[in-house]
């Protein structure tokens, strides 16, 4: 979704795993493209060459780094209004700094920082029971924001194990397994040495054992989606 609204997203890489040693290594990689019909991600990995990839081939690596993940946000829309107030708020104007931002929260109710300025606008004007209000309406806003946040996290990385999870069962599973049965069809009848088929069993064993990952991460982002939204989840999900 970030991709597609023309926002980069920073993804957590574990390059180096080596247990026991004390030698996991994580490089942080930029994804600032998406190619939907190719099902492929534009990836820059600090070396300053540009690179489309299936998302499979980061899906373990990322998984390893605690599919950690970076997301750019826009521009406050509140962000020039904010400035011209705490520049009132500077010159001691604190009655007309209060002004700016209760307009600011009429357009932008949102909006954390206008909440605490408000408040300290008040303590400023001697208005300390006004100010206790703004505080609690603030830790209201700050909770909300908090959450909604946390439920569009969810969405996003539900939404994405989805169709990685689709993606390997319907494409590459389907894919290697018809290739194993061909080949081993072939060998039956004479036409390819036993090498062929072992390496094609071999593929359908690593395509297979990536599909049960995109699963598991599938139940787990489900899982982050119900805790996130308050609901219980459905064994039969």
């Amino acid at each position: 979704r970030e991709l597609l609204e023309g926002r980069p997203v920073l993804l957590m890489l574990q390059v180096i795993q080596a247990p026991g040693r004390e030698y996991d290594f994580f490089h942080y990689v930029v994804l600032d493209g998406f190619d939907p019909d190719g099902k492929l991600v534009r990836v820059q990995f600090g070396d300053r060459k540009l690179r489309w990839l299936n998302f499979d081939r980061l899906e373990n690596a990322w998984q390893g780094g605690g599919r950690a993940q970076i997301i750019i946000e826009p521009k406050d829309p509140a962000a020039d209004g904010l400035r011209a107030a705490v520049v009132l708020e500077d010159q001691g104007e604190y009655a007309a700094a209060a002004d700016a931002y209760r307009r600011i929260l009429t357009d932008h109710p949102g909006s954390v920082v206008a909440w605490t300025n408000l408040g300290n606008a008040h303590v400023h004007l001697g208005e300390k029971a006004t100010a206790e209000e703004r505080r609690t309406q603030f830790q209201r806003s700050a909770a909300l924001l908090n959450l909604e946040a946390e439920i569009r996290q969810a969405v996003a990385e539900l939404e994405a194990a989805d169709e990685n999870a689709k993606s390997v069962a319907t494409e590459q599973l389907q894919l290697a397994e018809s290739v194993r049965d061909s080949i081993t069809t072939a060998y039956e009848n004479g036409g390819r040495p036993l090498i062929d088929v072992l390496d094609a069993q071999r593929n359908y064993r690593e395509t297979y054992s990536l599909y049960i990952s995109t699963r598991a991460a599938y139940s787990r982002a489900l899982y982050r989606y119900y805790a996130a939204v308050g609901q219980r989840l459905n064994a039969d999900e």
